[in-house]
């Protein structure tokens, strides 16, 4: 998760569980889907993305992530070209 993000609140106040509920907003696509579980499972921990008539594995990783926004529940990301394909 960003490093600024973390720096704001305090290491054990957060967990990646907290992001259940947020909304996914691609900069070049738009809406995809709600955070409505956590993968972590794998090595990477992954946010489980409910769309409209999908369901998205995204990498929870700071690269992808451009703005969060607590307020509304919004993530706002830039994500790869293809990933969502995937």
């Amino acid at each position: 998760l960003p490093n600024e993000f973390m720096n704001e609140i305090e290491e054990d106040d957060v967990h990646v569980e907290y992001f259940i509920g947020f909304e996914v907003i691609d900069e070049t696509l738009g809406k995809i889907g709600t955070i409505s579980e956590i993968d972590d499972k794998t090595e990477n921990i992954l946010f489980v993305v409910s769309g409209e008539n999908n369901q998205f594995l995204i990498p929870a990783v700071e690269e992808y992530i451009t703005e969060i926004d607590d307020e509304r529940k919004i993530l706002r990301m830039d994500l790869p070209i293809g990933l969502l394909e995937i």
